[in-house]
C-alpha cells in the first residue's frame, strides 16, 4: 500500500510513475486480501481516478475464530477488502 500511495502522489505531482511488484511469483494464494481502513479509502477517493467500489468488495460481518475454529466474536461490521492482483 505504501508504494502504491507514493506512486499516486507522485503522479498527481506530474511524474510518470510505474509500480513493479518485486515478488517473483503471483500473489494469488497469499492470504485473504487487504482490508482497507476508512482513512485509506478516503485517501484513495481523493487521489485516484478509480472508484473504490471498482477495486474492492464489502463484507458486512466481522468474525474472530479461536485455535479450534470456535467463534470468539461475531458482529455486524462493514469492511472493504481488495485483492493483491
Amino acid at each position: 500500500i505504501g508504494g502504491l500511495t507514493s506512486a499516486l502522489l507522485l503522479r498527481t505531482l506530474g511524474f510518470d510513475v510505474d509500480v513493479f511488484e518485486r515478488t517473483p511469483t503471483p500473489l494469488d494464494n497469499r492470504g485473504g486480501g487487504i482490508v482497507l481502513q476508512p482513512i485509506t479509502m478516503k485517501w484513495f477517493d481523493g487521489h485516484s481516478a478509480r472508484r473504490i467500489d471498482e477495486l474492492s468488495v464489502t463484507s458486512h460481518w466481522l468474525r474472530y475464530l479461536g485455535a479450534a475454529d470456535d467463534v470468539l466474536y461475531e458482529g455486524s461490521f462493514e469492511w472493504r477488502s481488495t485483492s493483491w492482483g
